[in-house]
């Protein structure tokens, strides 16, 4: 699904971050990091996203035999 993979990049560019000490407390740019993280993802991304799911379900649900 696309929010997922979307989560699944935002969860990244976080873990990418969990080491520096800027970003352990909310007022030290903590809500910044978390605007980039949800930023990252442009159209072009959330396009992929959804082209992925189109073909993930097209394997999933594809046509049975003709009746």
């Amino acid at each position: 699904m696309p929010i997922e993979r979307a989560f699944a990049d935002v969860l990244k560019c976080l873990r990418s971050h969990s080491n520096d000490p800027r970003y352990l407390l909310p007022d030290d740019g903590y809500f910044d990091l978390l605007n980039d993280a949800f930023r990252s993802i442009d159209a072009t991304k959330a396009a992929g996203y959804v082209k992925n799911m189109y073909t993930e379900l097209a394997l999933v649900h594809a046509p049975g035999p003709a009746l």
